[in-house]
């Protein structure tokens, strides 16, 4: 008679699990349909190998820059009541395309060789998460906007590779006695005598992106010092309560902010340098500034040319290009890139891309045309395009090398939340959360540079005057095409 009831309780058992994969499959359905069956692997058996994909509408598809798709799921969410033990661990693998691991329940994601740099922002809120190693929680995230509602008068900005310059750094080295400090500890990070580069070169040496990155950053943050000694102690200094960078400069305003340490800074942007001087020899490719056209007729510029590039190929189009808009690369097979790099202010603009690529951007933007055939095309004739001396194709899916050897680095440095706002080059947008912002500086890399949008940020926030610490004053120049109200201040 005692077996029935252990019978029973047996089948209550069996039942419980049924009853369970059928909710977690029901959590996993959806509308979104597909052809394909995708292996998931879990650690419990709560689910069955092989899901279909029809049944799959947490996975969809996050347009990496590279134009290889990624399938990402986040369980934490749908399966609260669930053992961690039960969700924490998914893989997947889709034939062709690099295995992902989706780790800790709760979004974080991994990739084996490379990580996507362009994900819909319509995917925010849903139940994916292509959060990068190290990014927060959901519920951690809260902590990020704690800049959100910042109010700045006086602004500090700080240059980016380009402005850098024989002599730069070295009169703040010479009258200020921290900023000759400043270049002594930079030297010792890298192995090197940067204030003698500075000031005796050689130049072309000056110019490699692996030196000119540690060597600006060291020189803009000597002129820091030097300015803060030059201070007068009876007259009210202004206090400054945002800062900015551009491109390289954001590791400057970092450490301006107190997030990096000076050291650390320098080690990350010579570890930067060197990754994409690395990029930039394997893949080639360069940079070119466009003058005279708007946001909207830079993009058209660029489909133009990327239309050309994939005819001249004989290669089916993936999409129109203008469905990609700020911040993406619209995808072309390698090794021909064409991307708005840099959207530094109305009527200049710097895009990336391969020699060829680069080439026909010069033909079409200064092509003689008539009014009617630039209003059929959708942009004038450009006043101007001249060629970067840059060493690559920067801020593009070129870079992606580059990207995941600095994922590397910033996994080993300790980055804290900054004392003031610093508004980031990706999104024209501040954070607070350290894993946030290491998120920001790699994604930069490989995506577009919203500088102007970032300018006007700090406009609507009440910026009134600005520092340009370092050498150039080219930030000065962009500011005025922003807004004429402000004013800023050169301080080499």
């Amino acid at each position: 008679m005692a077996v029935l009831p252990l019978f029973s309780l047996l089948f209550t058992l069996v039942f419980s699990f049924s009853a369970l994969n059928s909710l977690a499959l029901s959590f996993l359905s959806g509308s979104e349909k597909s052809s394909f069956r995708a292996p998931v692997t879990l650690t419990s058996t709560l689910l069955p190998r092989w899901v279909p994909a029809d049944q799959l509408c947490a996975f969809r598809k996050a347009q990496a820059t590279s134009g290889n798709p990624a399938f990402v799921a986040s369980p934490a969410s749908g399966f609260s009541s669930a053992p961690q033990s039960a969700v924490s661990f998914i893989k997947y693998e889709l034939p062709g395309h690099p295995r992902t691991v989706l780790d800790k329940g709760a979004g974080y994601l991994r990739r084996t060789k490379q990580a996507p740099q362009a994900v819909d922002s319509s995917f925010t809120n849903s139940a994916l998460s292509t959060r990068f190693p190290g990014s927060a929680h959901r519920g951690e995230t809260e902590s990020d906007g704690a800049f959100q509602n910042f109010r700045a008068e006086a602004v500090a900005l700080f240059p980016g590779q380009g402005a850098q310059t024989l002599g730069m750094g070295v009169e703040a080295a010479r009258s200020c006695a921290e900023a000759k400090n400043l270049f002594r500890d930079a030297s010792e990070v890298v192995h090197r005598d940067l204030l003698r580069l500075c000031e005796e070169g050689p130049e072309q040496e000056l110019h490699q992106t692996e030196w000119a990155q540690p060597a600006l950053l060291t020189a803009s943050m000597a002129a820091v010092a030097n300015w803060r000694q030059r201070m007068n102690p009876d007259s009210p200094s202004p206090s400054i309560s945002a800062c900015i960078g551009l491109s390289l400069g954001e590791y400057s305003a970092l450490c301006f902010a107190g997030a990096l340490s000076f050291t650390d800074a320098v080690h990350l942007t010579r570890q930067r340098g060197i990754f994409m001087q690395r990029a930039a020899e394997h893949h080639g490719g360069g940079m070119a500034a466009v003058l005279g056209l708007n946001r909207e007729q830079i993009l058209r510029l660029r489909d133009s040319v990327i239309t050309t590039l994939r005819s001249s190929r004989q290669s089916p189009m993936s999409g129109p290009a203008s469905e990609k808009g700020e911040g993406h690369a619209a995808s072309l097979a390698a090794p021909d890139v064409c991307v708005v790099a840099n959207y530094l202010c109305p009527g200049n603009y710097a895009i990336s891309g391969s020699t060829r690529a680069l080439d026909i951007l010069e033909q079409i933007a200064l092509k003689k045309t008539t009014p009617e055939e630039d209003k059929e095309r959708g942009f004038p004739r450009a006043k101007r395009v001249v060629r970067l001396k840059v060493s690559g194709a920067f801020h593009s899916e070129m870079m992606q090398e580059a990207a995941e050897g600095l994922r590397e680095a910033l996994a080993k440095i300790e980055l804290k939340r900054p004392q003031i706002p610093v508004v980031m080059n990706v999104d024209a947008g501040t954070h607070a959360d350290p894993a946030v912002i290491k998120e920001k500086l790699m994604r930069q890399l490989t995506s577009s540079v919203l500088f102007d949008k970032s300018l006007q940020l700090l406009v609507d926030r009440g910026m009134r005057e600005g520092f340009e610490f370092g050498p150039g004053g080219v930030l000065a120049g962009l500011m005025k095409k922003i807004s004429q109200d402000v004013k800023v201040h050169q301080v080499p």
